[in-house]
Order: C-alpha cells, then structure tokens, then sequence
C-alpha cells in the first residue's frame, strides 16, 4: 500500500489540476477537471456537498457490486474479524469513496469507475474460464492421502532436534 500511495496522490493532484482536461466533456460530465453534478441542491448537504456526482454513485455502485463478487466464495464461518472486514469491505469502502469522489474531478471518479469494471470482468473471465472448481477438487482429494514432502531445512531441522534428544538421553544416562 506505501508503494502505490505516491501514485494515488499524484493522480489525485493531477485530474483536477489538468489542463488537458479542462472544459472537455464526456457523456454527461461537461468538465472533466471538476465533479460532475446530476442534481444541484441548491445548499449544502452535511457530507455530500451542495451537489450529487454520478460518476462517484457509479464508481461506488460498481465498487460494491465488485466487493460481492470476489467475496461470494469466502466464507466468514463464525469468526466476528472476518466478519467485520467483510462489512467494512463491503459497505464501508464504497459509501466511504463515494463521499471523497463526489467532490473530486469526474476523469478521477471515471477512473475508478473503468478500473472496477475491468477488475470486475477479469474476475468473471477467471471464474468462467480459467478455474475449473471440478479439477481443483480432484486434486484436493488426490493429494489429501500423499504424505507431505519434507523441505531439506525440515529434515536437517528434525536431524538436530533428534540428536539433542539424543546427547540430553547420554547427559541423563550418565548421571
């Protein structure tokens, strides 16, 4: 997370700072550099701001859908962490990011938006295509009977706890 943090920040400084982006539209957004308000309330709303950005809805929308999706095959079981995370995951992040976009540049609202339905589609693909539940079961209940190859640094390990058992037997013996 500390490596991708000075990346996080400079596009955060970035897409509202944006010539480029400056009065281009896009769909609906006629400023890229700036939010994209779909409703203006007239006053300030604690939290939300005088206005509601559809990008940020999107990006939180598709941020919780994508959350659902990837945690569909863990099971929390009756652990309350694991089922705190999972919450956290699940709502907090989303309301969380739509209250920071809402106000932030529609280009970095948009990005968010792409980047969790390209993750989104990726892990459709994966799960679709690639694993197939049936092979990894078998394989599961192939290698449940095999012993468990030991490391060479588990061998050695085991060959010095034997030969302390071993010389502490001799010490005790002696005596």
């Amino acid at each position: 997370m500390l490596l991708t943090f000075p990346i996080l920040w400079a596009m955060f400084r970035f897409f509202p700072a944006s010539i480029e982006l400056r009065q281009q539209p896009f769909l609906w957004a006629q400023d890229l550099s700036t939010y994209d308000a779909i409703i203006e309330f007239g006053h300030r709303v604690p939290l939300i701001g005088d206005h509601l950005s559809l990008f940020a809805l999107l990006m939180a929308v598709t941020m919780w859908i994508y959350t659902k999706m990837t945690m569909s095959g863990q099971a929390a079981a009756n652990d309350p962490n694991a089922q705190s995370m999972q919450f956290m995951s699940k709502w907090m992040m989303p309301i969380m990011m739509f209250f920071i976009c809402n106000s932030l540049s529609a280009a970095l609202s948009y990005y968010y938006l792409l980047s969790q339905l390209i993750s989104m589609l990726e892990v459709w693909v994966i799960r679709k295509f690639m694993i197939k539940p049936e092979a990894v079961m078998a394989k599961v209940a192939a290698a449940e009977n095999k012993p468990v190859k030991k490391s060479k640094w588990q061998q050695r390990l085991e060959e010095a706890q034997r030969m302390q058992e071993q010389q502490m037997r001799q010490k005790n013996n002696r005596r």
